[in-house]
């Protein structure tokens, strides 16, 4: 199988959540800005050294990281609210 990673954040540096990964998934995230991305998780690099972990999306000045989820299946979703008090579904199927 694959080999297991793990991380440890750095010190200005915090985990909110985690989740594990087989490689067949679907990773998506939303940023502050509006910005989405899917891709599968294979497509993530892992860094080693001193830029140790992942680099998911780079990210503007005011951007942050609002939220993510793995997709196992189409129909799983990230669902994010919008500045005007809607949902945005954000998933595979779409």
């Amino acid at each position: 199988g694959a080999p297991r990673r793990s991380g440890k954040p750095g010190e200005a540096a915090e985990a909110v959540a985690d989740e594990r990964v087989s490689g067949k998934e679907t990773l998506m995230a939303a940023t502050r800005e509006g910005r989405a991305l899917l891709c599968s998780v294979e497509e993530v690099s892992y860094l080693s050294g001193p830029g140790k972990g992942v680099q998911l999306v780079k990210l503007d000045g005011g951007d942050a990281l609002i939220g993510f989820a793995v997709a196992r299946k189409l129909g799983d979703a990230l669902i994010v609210e919008t500045s005007l008090g809607g949902e945005q579904k954000i998933s595979p199927a779409r």
